[in-house]
């Protein structure tokens, strides 16, 4: 287990606490429901969360402990339209393997499914609209512009095409601190970037070698990628909280 993980509340709770005033209340409660089905994930997976990794790059970055918080809170609910975005893509297969988040989200009405992530969308906006600073329509840009890439990586055929704008587009999310942040140079952010898109590769393998889909060895070759790509940025290089020593070879989910 990552020393960096945090105790947060779980994260339906965490989704309820920061929904913007006005959210419908069944909508509140579908969304819990899909707050729980991706806590199974987290829950099974002994790595460091998502927003442990946003809120330490925005401690990094000089935010306070408020914007920390709300930064945090942004990246849980993008990553709850995310992860249901996927699971409505992948609804018949993840029928037809029983995987256990199904009977959770069979509770919410098939047609109000798909358009449940713009809910979650609009929630992560809100939450980056509280950050204020002249870096909010560049942030929400950015945000737009890979999310458009990982809608057309979820219609690719092709596996590696799918593998590289489905899963290499989601990792540039984790630099959303660094896209509020003023200070961040054009530098920092490609060296992020060239790494992070390498990082999420990993992790759509990692999910294939459980399930038997891809070959260890594809995994090992993407994990040294991700070692050669290192970025030498606040905070990733050594003795710092996301040095490759603390996040490799454990990941994260």
């Amino acid at each position: 287990m990552s020393t960096l993980r945090r105790d947060w509340p779980p994260l339906a709770e965490r989704i309820n606490t920061s929904l913007p005033k006005g959210t419908d209340p069944l909508v509140a409660q579908w969304m819990g429901l899909v707050a729980k089905a991706a806590q199974m994930n987290l829950d099974a997976d002994d790595a460091l969360p998502h927003r442990a990794f946003v809120e330490l790059i925005a401690e990094a970055r000089g935010f306070d402990s408020t914007e920390q918080h709300t930064i945090g809170d942004a990246f849980d609910h993008l990553q709850l339209a995310i992860e249901l975005a996927d699971d409505v893509a992948d609804w018949d297969d993840d029928v037809e393997r029983e995987r256990p988040h199904v009977q959770l989200l069979s509770q919410i009405p098939a047609g109000a499914r798909p358009a449940l992530p713009i809910a979650s969308t609009l929630a992560c906006a809100a939450c980056v609209a509280k950050i204020g600073g002249d870096r909010i329509a560049l942030t929400l840009s950015k945000m737009t512009a890979i999310g458009s890439r990982m809608v057309v990586g979820q219609g690719r055929d092709d596996e590696e095409g799918q593998i590289a704008l489905a899963s290499g587009e989601q990792a540039l999310l984790l630099g959303l601190p660094m896209w509020l942040d003023s200070a961040t140079t054009a530098h920092e952010q490609q060296e992020f970037d060239t790494w992070a898109r390498a990082w999420g590769l990993t992790w759509e393998l990692a999910q294939r070698v459980k399930e038997r889909r891809a070959r260890p060895s594809q995994l090992a070759n993407a994990m040294e990628r991700c070692r050669e790509l290192w970025p030498d940025i606040v905070p990733f290089r050594r003795g710092e909280a996301l040095a490759m020593a603390t996040l490799m070879p454990s990941g994260m989910s």
